[in-house]
């Protein structure tokens, strides 16, 4: 999908970010119904990431994409200072929609989706569920994306309870 692209695991997906000698891992409990297999990986000095689609498809028409990203060194104030960053970086008929936030938490999180309908820029609709949360390393970012306008209430429901279940792991 033109601008997510998802990480496949078997279960649980660790991603890793090394700094100060320590190693930070958010883990998914990622659906095992999909049997998800890798479509692209990348590491630099700036960023991690991860694609997955399900192990049956082909990414150009995957039913859904699933992405792991972390941002090293990127260290926000609070859930606010994220939704911001993320509402900035919209493209022209894309909508965003935040469906819930903590500030609570030693680690704070932003939920939100991204509608887009199709257009002469993007000839096939899309819809984004985001989970963004802080880390003590990095800035963490799991999404699903989905070639629909709109994302229902089943779904955001579904996959809220999965990346809401995420957890640290830092050694």
């Amino acid at each position: 999908m033109k601008k997510l692209l998802f990480i496949s695991a078997a279960l649980i997906l660790p991603l890793f970010f090394f700094g100060q000698g320590k190693s930070e891992n958010l883990i998914v409990g990622w659906p095992a119904e999909y049997r998800w297999k890798t479509v692209a990986q990348r590491e630099d000095s700036l960023s991690s990431m991860i694609i997955m689609i399900p192990g049956k498809e082909k990414t150009k028409n995957a039913s859904i994409l699933a992405q792991m990203k972390v941002f090293n060194n990127i260290k926000y104030g609070n859930s606010s200072e994220i939704e911001r960053f993320y509402r900035k970086s919209l493209d022209i008929g894309t909508t965003m929609t935040l469906i819930k936030k903590s500030d609570s938490s030693d680690h704070f999180w932003i939920l939100f989706k991204t509608e887009t309908t199709s257009s002469e820029k993007y000839p096939e609709p899309e819809s984004d569920l985001y989970f963004v949360i802080q880390g003590e390393y990095g800035l963490f970012q799991v999404n699903i994306a989905i070639r629909k306008p709109h994302i229902d209430e089943a779904i955001i429901s579904k996959w809220s309870d999965i990346f809401l279940h995420s957890q640290f792991i830092t050694q």
